[in-house]
């Protein structure tokens, strides 16, 4: 049965496993380390040439700017998981308070 425009189906696990899915995005991109001090040590002693200094100085200047847009991304990151995650827990608690009111007994013991 395809839903008619009176009808909203959302599937809420898919939508809740999104945010989980997100949320461990995220948190790789927290634990991801900047790597480019590291690579500009290991071109040497950068005294000996102004080349080998121009690189090591683009390195580390590449890893400042990768690593501001890589917070920026995981913010953004962050928000869609809690969004994702918001949203699924707020169509269920709508769908079960829907589904008491079509059937009010329902949830009560006798």
């Amino acid at each position: 049965m395809s839903p008619t425009s009176s009808e909203l189906r959302m599937d809420i696990d898919l939508l809740r496993n999104a945010g989980t899915t997100l949320k461990v995005i995220s948190d790789d991109f927290g634990s991801a380390n900047a790597r480019g001090v590291e690579v500009a040590a290991l071109l040497g002693d950068t005294s000996v040439s102004s080349d080998v200094q121009d690189l090591a100085s683009v390195i580390r200047d590449f890893d400042k700017k990768w690593d501001d847009r890589r917070n920026k991304l995981k913010e953004g990151i962050d928000a869609l998981s809690d969004a994702a995650t918001q949203i699924a827990d707020t169509f269920q608690k709508l769908d079960e308070q829907l589904a008491d009111a079509l059937d009010p007994g329902a949830g009560q013991t006798p």
